[in-house]
């Protein structure tokens, strides 16, 4: 089976928890809906795909992931 490492899976749900935490109450979050935390999570996945790559094959700038 092949799968992506868990780093690019680390990734987004560090951003996604970070999103959630700015976002305030989390009970509010989940409350809204699952439509709200699922962008939330897509939003941080389309910031994973522009963004992170394997440094040996692409230029990362760590300074704009963090």
């Amino acid at each position: 089976m092949i799968t992506s490492p868990p780093n690019r899976q680390g990734f987004v749900l560090l951003r996604t928890l970070d999103r959630l935490r700015r976002l305030g109450d989390p009970a509010d979050v989940l409350g809204a809906g699952a439509g709200r935390l699922a962008a939330v999570f897509a939003a941080a996945t389309a910031v994973r795909d522009h963004l992170l790559a394997d440094p040996r094959f692409a230029e990362v700038d760590t300074a704009v992931l963090m």
